[in-house]
């Protein structure tokens, strides 16, 4: 992922979900782009919404999500696009499939579509 973000000359990676965002924090080192985490609603559910924050404006965000989440928190952003998808086995023969976006100028959290 830090490959993919210091490629793309993304300033930002960003997850929406504390499980993805702790697993950037720790493997996607060393590198250049910050770390957010994306928030529904902008009250502090955890550690991460209270320090890590995606926040307005975020030109070009490399978005690391599930596909479960991806159509509700890519409506924040004006644009984006699916740039892969990653298959990781997390053991006990259960898989982590996440899909990279291309998300552009973030607004902040949207009412549902």
């Amino acid at each position: 992922m830090a490959e993919r973000a210091d490629g793309g000359h993304y300033a930002i990676i960003s997850a929406a979900n504390r499980s993805i965002m702790a697993e950037l924090l720790y493997y996607a080192a060393p590198r250049t782009a910050f770390v957010r985490m994306w928030d529904k609603d902008l009250h502090d559910d955890d550690h991460f919404q209270m320090t890590l924050r995606l926040t307005p404006p975020a030109h070009r965000v490399l978005m690391v999500l599930s596909p479960q989440e991806a159509p509700f928190v890519l409506q924040s952003f004006d644009s984006n696009a699916l740039l892969d998808t990653v298959t990781i086995p997390i053991g006990g023969h259960r898989l982590r499939v996440t899909q990279l976006y291309d998300a552009r100028d973030y607004r902040g959290p949207q009412p549902l579509r």
